[in-house]
Order: structure tokens, then sequence, then C-alpha cells
């Protein structure tokens, strides 16, 4: 993904939302991270907080929005956003673009946490280089980021995160 001289505004100033800011301020982007809350203490380096009211002048000039898992695609921000044409994508398909290794992918109501920890070890057993993250705690981006090519990825996916993804397509996936 060419995130280069690209304007991106991420919607949702939890872990995967800074993540996700934090990787498209690195590989160039202009970035805005929004909440709608207004009383969170936030400073990230080259990155505009827009805390609040979340209103479609957001919008302007922006080329992607990276939504964090806790945000509903069916707030009047992401509508605006689509009825514009504007690319929406969760944090797990921006780490499915950046990922260099394959991932294993885990979904489902119960068991999910438990699964991807013991995947995680036994991917360890195979391989140098083994990441765990996604909806278990630790930002899936980042995740593979540190990984990098030559290792696995083991994901913990919760519905959320599969909303506003259209290209992840895990290696391996378990329900």
């Amino acid at each position: 993904m060419d995130l280069a001289n690209k304007k991106v505004l991420v919607i949702g100033a939890a872990r995967s939302g800074i993540a996700a800011a934090k990787i498209a301020k690195k590989f160039g982007a202009s970035v805005i991270l929004s909440d709608s809350k207004e009383n969170l203490n936030l400073e990230l380096r080259g990155v505009e907080i827009r805390l609040g009211k979340q209103t479609e002048e957001l919008l302007s000039g922006v080329d992607l929005i990276i939504v964090s898992p806790a945000v509903p695609l069916r707030i009047p921000l992401l509508k605006a956003a689509s009825a514009q044409g504007i690319k929406i994508i969760s944090e797990v398909e921006l780490a499915y673009d950046l990922a260099k290794s394959p991932i294993c992918a885990v979904t489902g109501t119960n068991g999910k946490t438990t699964t991807v920890t013991l995947l995680g070890l036994l991917l360890k057993t195979a391989f140098d280089k083994v990441g765990v993250g996604g909806n278990i705690g630790v930002p899936l981006s980042e995740v593979a980021l540190e990984v990098g090519a030559g290792g696995y990825l083991a994901a913990e996916i919760s519905s959320y995160q599969m909303e506003a993804t259209k290209n992840f397509k895990p290696h391996i996936s378990a329900i």
C-alpha cells in the first residue's frame, strides 16, 4: 500500500487507531487522527489530532480512511465518506496490505484469544519470527511490521475488525 503523499484520516483513537496513524505517518502520509471523545490526552508527533464532533469537514482532501475496530461503518461521517467515494479500510486491512509474512486468522464467538495464543506458541516452534496480534490487544498492523518477511502472524479477528475489509485473505483461517 502506497501511503506516501496521501491524506489519511484515522477514526478511533484507541490502540489500533494510534498504531494506524503512526504507521501511515511513517510511510509518508499526512495524517489526521479523530475520535468523538473530547477528553482524550493524545499527542503524536506529526499527526493532527481532532477530538469531539466529527463533521464532514474532516473529509476535505482525504484519500483514505482507516477505521478502528470499535467504529461502526454506519456513523454519519463514514456514510458521507462512502458517498464521496473515499476508500475506507480497517486497521486489519492495513495490516494485511503491509504484511510480508502469512497470516493465520482466527474468528468466532468464544475461544479466539486462547486459540490464537496457542497458535502463536505452536508457530514459534517452527519459525524464528512470529507475531501475535489483532483483537488480542496488540494492533495487527504493528505486528505485521515487526515480523516482516520470513515469519508468520497469528491474528485474533473480531467481527468488528472484518467489517471494513475487502481484500483480507489470510493464508489460513479458522472459526
